[in-house]
């Protein structure tokens, strides 16, 4: 006996590894998108840390410590 591969099985086969290629780019641009706004978050907070004060000793020269942040 003869082992034959169908052309059902191969297509059958070419349809799952598209498939999972494409689930493969989503999940790809999902991470992509997802690590961008985590940056662009992580700075803003970083940014606003660096802006924090209890007095105006803790500010830059020429800024003043209003509530808490550094304002020029």
């Amino acid at each position: 006996m003869k082992a034959a591969v169908s052309l059902e099985m191969v297509i059958l086969l070419v349809l799952i590894i598209a498939a999972v290629m494409i689930v493969g780019s989503m999940l790809i641009s999902t991470t992509q998108n997802a690590t961008e706004k985590m940056e662009n978050k992580t700075s803003t907070i970083i940014s606003r840390i660096e802006k924090a004060c209890i007095d105006d000793t803790d500010c830059e020269f020429g800024e003043r410590c209003v509530r808490g942040v550094c304002k020029g």
